[in-house]
C-alpha cells in the first residue's frame, strides 16, 4: 500500500485476514439473521465439495466461530481509516513477534517477495488474535477455514453451482428482490481487478502535468497556512 504519511513510498501492510461480515453481524443479537444465512451459505458450499450435509454443517460453524473470535479484536469502520490508529510501522522482526505462529518471512519467499526493512501492521489486536487462534484451534479447523477463504474468495468465478450460492446469499443478506444486472457486475470486477491500469489511464486523461503542478502548489500553500 501507499505509505499514509509519504506519498511517493510503499509500503508492506499485514493485515488480519478475511472477514465476510460486517462487525455488527458477527456480534448483535439482532443480526442473528444474517448469521443463519451466512452458516446456510457456507453449508451449501461446503457439500459442493462432497462434504456430507454433516461435516458441510459442521465445518460452517467452525468458520463462523473463528471468524467470531477474531472480529472481535477488528477496528471500526470509523478507526480502520484513521491514521493515528493504523499507522502502526515496525520491523518485519516486531511483526513476527505479535504472530509467532506464523513464519512471515517464509510468507514472503512464497510470494517471491523480498523481506522489506518495515512493515505496517493496521491492527496489533487483530494480529495477536489471529496468532491465539492458530496458537489453540485444533489444525483441522484451520484448514476448514482456509478452505473456505480459498472457495469463497473465487466464488463468483467458479461457475454454477458455486455463483449461484455466492449470489443467492447476498441477495438475502441485503434483503433485495432481484440480483444485479450481469452488466453491472462485470462492470465491477474489471475495476476491481484492472485498478491500476484503469487508474493510470484516467490520470494521463485527465490528469496532466499542469495540473499536477497546481495541485501540489495549492497543496503547498495550505501546509504553510
Amino acid at each position: 500500500d501507499t505509505d499514509a504519511k509519504n506519498s511517493s513510498a510503499y509500503l508492506l501492510t499485514i493485515s488480519a485476514g478475511q472477514q465476510w461480515l460486517e462487525l455488527d453481524d458477527y456480534a448483535k443479537p439482532d443480526r442473528q439473521r444474517v448469521r443463519d444465512l451466512y452458516l446456510a451459505y457456507i453449508g451449501a458450499m461446503m457439500r459442493g465439495t462432497g462434504l456430507s450435509a454433516q461435516d458441510a454443517e459442521a465445518a460452517a460453524r467452525t468458520v463462523l466461530s473463528i471468524e467470531t473470535e477474531i472480529s472481535a479484536a477488528q477496528l471500526t469502520p470509523l478507526q480502520s481509516v484513521d491514521p493515528d490508529v493504523t499507522y502502526n510501522i515496525m520491523t518485519l522482526g516486531e511483526a513476527q513477534a505479535l504472530i509467532p505462529q506464523l513464519d512471515l518471512a517464509a510468507q514472503l519467499r512464497a510470494l517471491g517477495m523480498a523481506a522489506p526493512a518495515t512493515v505496517q501492521v493496521p491492527n496489533i489486536a487483530a494480529l495477536k488474535a489471529v496468532n491465539e487462534v492458530l496458537a489453540t484451534r485444533p489444525a483441522g479447523e484451520i484448514r476448514t477455514l482456509l478452505r473456505w477463504h480459498v472457495l469463497t474468495g473465487r466464488a463468483s468465478f467458479l461457475g454454477q453451482p458455486w455463483r449461484g450460492f455466492d449470489e443467492s446469499f447476498k441477495r438475502q443478506r441485503m434483503e433485495l428482490q432481484a440480483d444485479k444486472p450481469r452488466e453491472r457486475e462485470v462492470t465491477f470486477e474489471i475495476a476491481v481487478l484492472l485498478f491500476s491500469p484503469l487508474s493510470k489511464l484516467y490520470v494521463e486523461a485527465y490528469f496532466p502535468e499542469s495540473t499536477r503542478r497546481d495541485m501540489t502548489q495549492m497543496v503547498g500553500h495550505i501546509k504553510d497556512e
